[in-house]
């Protein structure tokens, strides 16, 4: 049989005990902020979900008076997955802005 130092037994013993006493545990608190970024999460807004590339790939394609105004991303089944809100750009609200110089 091996005999290992105290010391060894002793961090064995610590990750031990914070596994066994780490298990998930949600207050109620929790619960409730989890299921409001759900909410927030099904916003009707977002595009289907789609590979970082295929995000990307779709934005350079974007015509000139549009853009990402927000991007979400998640990992199902160990898969990264994204998606975005597409908005039109206001271009009156900012022409008069782009149009002075300093």
């Amino acid at each position: 049989m091996i005999k290992f130092p105290l010391t060894y037994s002793l961090f064995f013993a610590a990750g031990i005990i914070t596994l066994l006493s780490s298990c998930d545990k949600q207050s109620p608190q929790e619960k409730q902020n989890a299921s409001a970024a759900t909410k927030v999460a099904d916003d009707a807004r977002y595009g289907p979900w789609s590979s970082k590339a295929e995000l990307q790939f779709a934005m350079e394609r974007l015509p000139a008076d549009e853009f990402f105004s927000a991007v979400q991303g998640r990992c199902q089944d160990g898969i990264n997955q994204y998606r975005a809100i597409k908005e039109k750009f206001q271009q009156e609200k900012y022409r008069e802005w782009a149009g002075r110089s300093s």
